[in-house]
């Protein structure tokens, strides 16, 4: 995060971390290689499903990181809604605590359901909830992708940006 100085200059105490986020097979990989420009980050393939875990890089200025860029595994597959499963499991199981947003995503990845059946989503919940903001990919070639991704939104105190992919 940014920090102030006392004759008020913005400082940077750490990299701003970034999770780059959005269903299965929409260029989130592709796009981490574009902006950190190494062709060799990641592994991109037509199929989706590619990314299975969490990777990281650094955006260097001055010999100091800027940016660290995290890619994330598929939400889910553009056919199926997943994330709307998800978001159902969670207010049932925890709607009644009355928790806000953040409270119940931190909840649900404490909870042994955060490592089984909704494993994939979970890598993707708990990067976004250690970071400061996150970039929404959604292939716009993909009329499923632009569907499901009106649907999909998060909770809580995380800014974000939608990027469109053509």
């Amino acid at each position: 995060g940014w920090r102030t100085t006392s004759e008020g200059n913005a400082m940077m105490s750490a990299p701003v971390a970034i999770a780059v986020v959005g269903h299965a097979n929409t260029g989130k990989t592709s796009l981490v290689r574009t902006l950190t420009r190494d062709r060799g980050f990641g592994e991109v393939s037509p199929r989706p499903g590619t990314t299975r875990h969490v990777e990281g890089v650094q955006l260097m200025a001055d010999g100091r990181a800027l940016v660290e860029l995290h890619d994330t595994p598929g939400l889910e597959d553009p056919g199926r809604l997943r994330a709307a499963e998800l978001r159902d499991f969670i207010d049932a199981r925890w709607g009644a605590e009355r928790l806000d947003g953040p409270a119940r995503i931190d909840r649900f990845l404490d909870s042994p359901e955060g490592d089984g059946h909704w494993a994939q989503e979970a890598k993707v919940l708990r990067r976004l909830r250690h970071s400061d903001a996150g970039f929404f990919v959604i292939d716009a070639r993909d009329p499923a992708n632009m569907q499901v991704s009106s649907r999909t939104h998060f909770d809580g105190p995380i800014s974000g940006l939608y990027l469109l992919n053509h």
